[in-house]
């Protein structure tokens, strides 16, 4: 399975994209300005936390694990309801975490 989500002002352009080994977050920098790609893999993330900024808005912040830089994305910038973009992401993540122990009891 395989989600994009768009930005609306970069013109249909991908935001974001869940797959089954990883997130990649398109949109970054001040203001989200920025096209780039930052890959996160779902193995590596210890957990995945959701709070409000005061005068900031929605924060979806993934802990990285083995001392890794946590990243973060802001919700409001994708076109996609945010509550139930932080449940798809925490779906995808619970799904990877009983995968990969499956895979190690196979081995």
């Amino acid at each position: 399975m395989l989600i994009k989500a768009g930005v609306p002002f970069l013109k249909g352009k991908v935001a974001l994209e869940l797959d089954r080994e990883k997130i990649q977050y398109f949109v970054k920098g001040w203001m989200q300005l920025q096209y780039t790609r930052e890959i996160i893999f779902w193995k590596d993330i210890r957990s995945i936390e959701y709070s409000s900024l005061p005068h900031v808005g929605p924060l979806i912040t993934f802990r990285i694990t083995d001392g890794g830089n946590d990243a973060s994305i802001y919700p409001n910038y994708i076109a996609f309801n945010t509550d139930e973009l932080y449940r798809t992401i925490l779906e995808y993540f619970e799904t990877s975490k009983s995968s990969m122990h499956v895979a190690m009891q196979t081995n």
